[in-house]
């Protein structure tokens, strides 16, 4: 009788500890591997042009990229309607894989005046969604100039 008590205090301290032991390997494997994240990366954070009344400013660009794990799974959107992009998203699965997006302005129809803008980068699964950029305009009226006698002439 005695050794039954014994052979069952022993197996009962042995699955107390293989618990224990299943706990910490699995508290390790948890820390080592957290879950995968992607998070947006983009550069740079904001866009400017000073377009002449009339005139439409050059083209810029702008790039997207996964700054974080797992695959960053992305869509571009716009609040004003001078502003296109040449594309509406894309993917990325990390820093290696940037996206260049390109930023045309149809702006010839503006008055002279400062113009505003915001692109939007949004990603659910991303830690720091979504991401913005900001641009800026300044539609400039004619200039003026100083002819060769000192007058001013309106071009």
């Amino acid at each position: 009788m005695k050794n039954l008590t014994s052979t069952r205090r022993l197996a009962v301290g042995l699955g107390l500890a293989a618990a224990a032991a299943a706990w910490l390997i699995a508290r390790q494997f948890a820390f080592a591997n957290p879950p995968a994240y992607p998070a947006i990366g983009r550069a740079p954070s904001s866009l400017s042009s000073i377009p002449g009344e009339g005139s439409n400013p050059p083209n810029q660009t702008f790039q997207v990229w996964n700054s974080g794990s797992g695959t960053l799974n992305y869509t571009l959107s716009k609040n004003q309607s001078w502003l296109s992009l040449s594309s509406a998203g894309g993917d990325s699965t990390g820093t290696g894989d940037v996206d260049t997006i390109t930023v045309s302005y149809d702006t010839d129809s503006l008055a002279a005046g400062f113009y505003g803008a915001t692109i939007i980068i949004s990603d659910t699964a991303a830690s720091n969604n979504p991401q913005t950029i900001a641009v800026s305009l300044e539609v400039r009226g004619p200039q003026y100039d100083p002819g060769p006698t000192g007058m001013l002439w309106v071009h």
